[in-house]
């Protein structure tokens, strides 16, 4: 019954999109990012996990911007190479990806599909990535223990208000430097988040820091 009400009120979730986001597309064309990197990150998947418990919260998988995650990296203005990027729901990596050609000192995914995940790590491996460098973790957001390091968190609208409320709270007593770049408009929850401070907006992506960061 638990993978039934999960359909049912992913199902529902997914048709009060449908102004926002479009009726669903089910044929996957190339991007010019997926060309010119010889990888595979275009395309929407429905179904990422249906046996989690968490299911119902999530939002279909649809890849990134490069050129808004790209934005949010350079107007956080800061040395990569003191920063680890960690990309919650991060699909098929495409945001990995472009992590990958700055200077982060780690670069991680986190997902909680391994149908996503393999996908992700088949891209990386295409791109030549060291994996030692970029790690995928098949795991659900909610339970994911940050590193305790510098931090820049990139989110493309993973998850509904709920879940964003919990993976932000896990956030909240970061001892260390953060920044959080979150594209779509899921962004609006952490508008209100007092502990969190807006430092810019670009295309359709908000940039915040904690307060260490910009004070």
């Amino acid at each position: 019954m638990g993978l039934i009400r999960n359909l049912a009120v992913r199902l529902i979730h997914r048709i009060e999109e449908i102004p926002q986001r479009g009726f669903p597309e089910f044929r996957e064309y190339p991007s010019d990012f997926d060309r010119q990197y010889h990888v595979k990150t275009s395309g929407i998947v429905w179904l990422t996990n249906p046996f989690s418990k968490n299911f119902s919260h999530g939002i279909r998988y649809q890849a990134c911007s490069p050129e808004a995650c790209r934005w949010a990296i350079d107007s956080a203005n800061i040395d990569v190479k003191e920063f680890w990027f960690v990309d919650m729901g991060c699909g098929k990596g495409r945001a990995l990806i472009v992590a990958s050609f700055y200077d982060f000192a780690h670069v991680i995914g986190v997902d909680y599909s391994e149908r996503l995940c393999r996908q992700a790590r088949a891209n990386l491996a295409r791109c030549g990535v060291d994996s030692e460098r970029c790690e995928v973790v098949c795991t659900d957001a909610t339970t994911y223990d940050f590193p305790d390091r510098n931090l820049f968190v990139f989110l493309n609208n993973p998850f509904d208000a709920q879940t964003i409320r919990v993976v932000l709270e896990r956030l909240r007593s970061h001892g260390s430097a953060l920044f959080v770049a979150f594209a779509g408009a899921g962004r609006v929850e952490l508008q209100t988040m007092e502990w969190l401070l807006q430092v810019g907006g670009g295309p359709d992506i908000d940039l915040f820091s904690n307060r260490l960061v910009s004070s």
